[in-house]
């Protein structure tokens, strides 16, 4: 992958405004360190409502990855829409994704669902662009109470990007560990497939990385 464009570098400046600015209220915000032999990674993600009663709200969900290696190339990835709730658990977006290749802008259905142990929430959207591709992103959670003070602490986040003939990427990272107060921590794993067309023949490249993680929710 290129280097981040001057249209993504002024989006996420934006986004990081933004999220900065109203992180002081109707929060929710995530942070996680991944480690593995090839590359470290931080994580962050928010939900932010614009205020108790409103039904518009702010998600963001981010990663940066830097290499142990000068042969490991630096990713970057954030998906951030503004979200209206039409009930408790569906809603619509508008937002868009940051890649090293760009921005590029969609509109979504988002759906989420939350338990005392399970955190459900998907995000299906289509770019909006001539050569619209589909795209979808989740993360499901399951924290089942093992002691009073600890958790089961399990999740899933993957995210898939496909036309309406052919898959471009995806990319999952499943994690494994226990939840204490507000930290979790444990293993990780990290997979990917991207799927490129060389000399007319379409082919998938996969990739996994495994480390260990640790989180803190705000």
């Amino acid at each position: 992958m290129g280097s981040i464009t001057r249209k993504a570098r002024k989006f996420i400046f934006i986004l990081t405004f933004f999220l900065g600015f109203q992180l002081s209220s109707y929060a929710q915000f995530v942070g996680e360190i991944f480690s593995s032999r090839g590359y470290t990674s931080h994580e962050f993600w928010g939900q932010l409502a614009f205020s108790d009663s409103s039904r518009f709200s702010f998600f963001s969900y981010n990663i940066f990855r830097i290499g142990h290696s000068p042969d490991f190339q630096n990713q970057l990835f954030n998906y951030s829409a503004i979200d209206y709730a039409l009930n408790e658990n569906f809603g619509l977006a508008l937002g868009g994704f940051v890649t090293q290749e760009g921005f590029s802008p969609v509109a979504a259905v988002s759906f989420t669902k939350v338990t005392d142990t399970w955190l459900v929430s998907l995000f299906p959207s289509v770019e909006l662009r001539s050569s619209a591709n589909m795209d979808i992103f989740g993360f499901i959670q399951f924290r089942p109470k093992l002691t009073d003070k600890l958790k089961l602490f399990t999740q899933v986040i993957a995210n898939s990007n496909f036309n309406f003939r052919t898959h471009n990427f995806s990319e999952q990272a499943a994690r494994v560990g226990l939840d204490y107060r507000t930290f979790q921590f444990g293993f990780g794993l990290d997979t990917s497939q991207f799927t490129a067309e060389e000399s007319g023949i379409r082919q998938t490249s996969w990739s996994q990385a495994f480390g260990l993680f640790v989180r803190k929710e705000f």
